[in-house]
């Protein structure tokens, strides 16, 4: 996994969180999305998640690691992250 560094408009910290780039107010959003139908995570820039209806998106905001702990697994495109 990528530690401490930027990948296009994201921030990865040790934890394993990505952390879109502030925005002017000065605030930022740390999250990872999935289908409703699959046990599979994505980060925000996977081209994967083109491919979930929005309708099926779920915004996941714990650390990568408390997301697999809590059984779910990166998609084949995030697992090297």
């Amino acid at each position: 996994m990528a530690v401490n560094t930027w990948i296009g408009d994201y921030y990865v910290d040790g934890s394993g969180r990505w952390t879109q780039t502030a925005d002017s107010s000065g605030s930022s959003t740390t999250y990872f999305i999935r289908s409703k139908n699959s046990n599979k995570f994505h980060y925000p820039n996977c081209p994967a998640v083109h491919s979930i209806k929005e309708k099926n998106m779920i915004f996941l905001y714990e650390s990568r690691q408390e997301l697999i702990a809590s059984g779910l697994q990166p998609c084949e495109i995030c697992k090297n992250y």
